[in-house]
C-alpha cells in the first residue's frame, strides 16, 4: 500500500486509493475581478511518470507561462502527509464564508483521487477553497499546500513554454484570429495595440492595412507569400494579410497566420473600412513584456421608458468580449416587442477604465443594495445599470452581477454616480 493509500483510506476496503492530481489555483483579481493567477498541478499520468505543471498569467487574457517538470512517485508522499496530518477531507466540509471581498484575491486546492480501476473516485476527492470557514489548524494545511508545489517547483529543473501570442482583426463585429510568431515585428506591431485601422484590397490576393512608422524586422522571417499568413512589407510600411498564394519579394516578412484555414476564405470578403486589432502582449515602457490592462470584465447599462410601463426602451451596452475587444452596442425601440438591429462599435482597451473607477469612486456595488423607495409613479420611465464581471476563465461570473435602479431609495452620491454613469455612457455613444 503506497503512503498515500494508507492515510487516505481505500474504496468499500478494496485497493488502495491513490491520488492521480493534486492542484492549487491562485486567483487575482485585481482591477474589478480582472486580474491574472497561477497554477501548479501534480498529476500520475497514464503511463506512470509523474509530472508538475506552473502557469501563471499577469492578467486574465494576456499570455499563459507554463513551466513542466518530471518527478518521481515520491513527490506525492508529503501531500499525503498534509491531507492527513490537517485533515484536509473535513476542511474541505466547512462551510463558506458569509463575509467575500468580490476583489479580493482567491485560492483553491483539490486533492483528485482515483479508484481500484484506475478511474477518477468522485465520492473521496476533494477540494478546499480559501473563503471556507476554515480553522485555525486546517488553514495552516492549506497554505502548506501551496508552500510544498511550490518546494517543489523551486528545487527541480523544468521546461518553459508561453502561450502564442494572439491577434484579432475586428472588422464590423467580426472577428478574425491569427497566431503571431516570435518576431521582433510581430513584438513591435503587438506593442502598438489595440490599433483602429483601415483595411484595404490590393490585387486579388491580399488585405492590407498601413502602419504611422516601420516595424523592427531585425530577427524576421522572410516570408513566402503562402494563402493566410499575414506579414509585414517594409518598402510600403503595411501589414498585408494574404487571402490567395503570392510569390516571395524582398521586404516581405512573415509576422504569422491564420488560426483557422477556415478563415482564409473569408478574409477575401472583407470590405475596405475601418477595422480594430488588437493582441494578447502588453509593452511597458522599457520593452518589455507587461501586465495587460483590466480585461474580461463586462459592464452593462440600460434604461427604459415608462408610459404605464407600455412605452418603448433603449439600452447602452459595454462590452468586452472573448477576444478581449471593447464593443458598445445601442439599442432602440419605440414599442414593447419591436425588433431592432443594434448599432454596434468597437472600442480601444480603455473605454472601461472611467466606468470601473465609478464604481468605487460613488459605492454603486453598495447602492445596489438599497432597498427600493416606497413612492414610486407606476407609469414613470424607469432606468437600471447592471455590472458583471468575469471569471478567471473569461465566462460571466454570475456572483458577480448587481443592479442599480433609479427606484431605489439610493444616498445623493449614489445618484450622482447612477447619474454619472449613464451619462458617460450616452457621450461615449454620440461620440461614435
Amino acid at each position: 500500500m503506497s503512503l498515500l493509500g494508507s492515510l487516505l483510506g481505500c474504496k468499500d476496503g478494496g485497493a488502495p486509493i491513490e491520488a492521480s492530481r493534486i492542484k492549487s489555483v491562485r486567483c487575482s483579481y485585481g482591477g474589478g475581478m480582472t486580474g491574472g493567477g497561477e497554477s501548479s498541478e501534480l498529476a500520475r499520468q497514464k503511463d506512470g511518470t509523474v509530472t508538475l505543471v506552473t502557469s501563471e498569467r499577469e492578467w486574465h487574457n494576456s499570455r499563459e507561462r507554463t513551466v513542466t517538470y518530471t518527478l518521481d512517485e515520491s513527490a506525492f508522499e508529503r501531500f499525503a502527509e498534509i491531507a492527513n496530518t490537517y485533515d484536509l477531507r473535513r476542511a474541505s466540509k466547512r462551510k463558506m464564508s458569509d463575509l467575500i471581498a468580490y476583489d479580493a484575491a482567491t485560492g483553491t486546492i483539490s486533492y483528485t483521487l482515483t479508484d481500484e480501476n484506475g478511474g477518477y473516485d468522485i465520492n473521496n476527492s476533494f477540494r478546499i477553497h480559501s473563503n471556507q470557514e476554515l480553522t485555525d489548524h486546517e488553514r495552516e494545511g492549506y497554505r502548506a499546500v501551496f508552500q510544498a508545489l511550490a518546494e517543489l517547483a523551486g528545487s527541480n529543473e523544468g521546461v518553459e513554454s508561453i502561450e502564442p501570442i494572439t491577434a484579432s482583426l475586428s472588422v464590423r463585429g467580426v472577428q478574425y484570429r491569427f497566431f503571431l510568431n516570435e518576431s521582433s515585428a510581430s513584438h513591435d506591431l503587438a506593442g502598438r495595440c489595440p490599433l483602429t485601422v483601415e483595411i484595404e484590397n490590393y490585387s486579388d490576393n491580399e488585405k492590407i492595412f498601413y502602419l504611422d512608422s516601420p516595424l523592427d524586422v531585425s530577427d524576421t522571417p522572410l516570408a513566402t507569400g503562402a494563402a493566410g499568413t499575414i506579414c509585414y512589407y517594409a518598402p510600403w510600411n503595411d501589414v498585408v494579410i494574404f487571402y490567395g498564394e503570392a510569390a516571395p519579394a524582398e521586404g516581405l516578412y512573415e509576422l504569422g497566420v491564420c488560426e483557422s484555414a477556415f478563415d482564409v476564405q473569408y478574409i477575401a470578403e472583407i470590405e475596405p473600412g475601418e477595422a480594430h486589432f488588437s493582441t494578447n502582449f502588453f509593452v511597458d515602457d522599457d520593452g518589455g513584456e507587461a501586465d495587460a490592462a483590466a480585461v474580461g470584465s463586462i459592464c452593462y447599462v440600460s434604461y427604459r421608458n415608462g408610459g404605464g410601463m407600455d412605452g418603448g426602451s433603449e439600452s447602452i451596452s459595454l462590452i468586452r468580449d472573448e477576444n478581449g475587444d471593447v464593443v458598445l452596442e445601442y439599442e432602440r425601440s419605440e414599442a414593447p416587442g419591436d425588433e431592432a438591429e443594434p448599432e454596434r462599435f468597437v472600442l480601444g482597451e480603455g473605454a472601461f477604465d472611467e466606468f470601473l473607477g465609478y464604481v468605487d469612486e460613488y459605492g454603486l456595488r453598495d447602492a445596489s443594495e438599497r432597498p427600493e423607495s416606497e413612492i414610486q409613479a407606476l407609469d414613470a420611465p424607469t432606468r437600471s445599470i447592471t455590472f458583471g464581471f468575469s471569471d478567471e476563465d473569461g465566462d460571466l461570473d454570475a456572483d458577480s452581477l448587481f443592479t442599480v435602479t433609479d427606484t431605489q431609495d439610493l444616498t445623493d452620491e449614489q445618484r450622482d454616480g447612477f447619474d454619472t454613469v449613464i451619462t458617460a455612457l450616452e457621450e461615449l455613444r454620440s461620440q461614435q
